[in-house]
């Protein structure tokens, strides 16, 4: 499933070498870069070679899409990706959005859209999210869309620039087992 579409603006696709000026653009923002567990800042050239590489490692290990690009108008304005492991059953999920495109609905519309793909066509039982506590806005995506509040504080669950930051655990059940 590489192509997703949401609405007449919003798609979802992989991510291709094209895209890496506004990529890069976008992603290279403090403000992304402090709710997110892993993606570096500043954000260079070479670490959009590296995740490109590992996205398709990944998609080949798996047999399937796991990461795309959130778009609008085709062009770049975020992140999505299942964290899939060994068990097959359940994955964790990863997004971000640039700051511009904050508080819009869209990261709702695009969850909603991956979680119904997650549970009907690669028959996950179980996804789960981890957001930074004070990421009020990550938390209200989650709920809206359905996931349960498994874990309200994991102390010291992020550790970025040296600090230690607690996490929150959400999760949605197959609804059709």
């Amino acid at each position: 499933m590489k192509f997703i579409k949401l609405n007449k603006e919003l798609s979802l696709s992989p991510l291709e070498e094209s895209d890496f000026p506004i990529f890069i653009n976008r992603i290279n923002d403090y403000n992304v870069y402090r709710y997110t567990g892993n993606i570096p800042y500043p954000y260079t050239l070479q670490n959009a070679y590296e995740a490109l590489k590992y996205f398709a490692k990944r998609s080949k290990e798996f047999g399937r899409e796991t990461s795309w690009s959130i778009r609008m108008n085709s062009e770049v304005i975020g992140g999505f990706g299942f964290k899939t492991s060994e068990d097959l059953n359940e994955t964790e999920c990863g997004y971000w959005l640039a700051y511009e495109f904050w508080n819009q609905g869209i990261m709702t519309k695009v969850l909603d859209k991956m979680s119904d793909i997650a549970f009907t066509t690669y028959k996950f039982k179980r996804i789960f999210a981890y957001t930074f506590e004070e990421n009020v806005s990550s938390a209200r995506v989650l709920e809206k869309c359905n996931f349960k509040l498994k874990d309200p504080c994991i102390k010291g669950y992020y550790n970025k620039d040296g600090k230690k930051y607690n996490g929150m655990l959400y999760e949605k059940v197959n609804p059709l087992i």
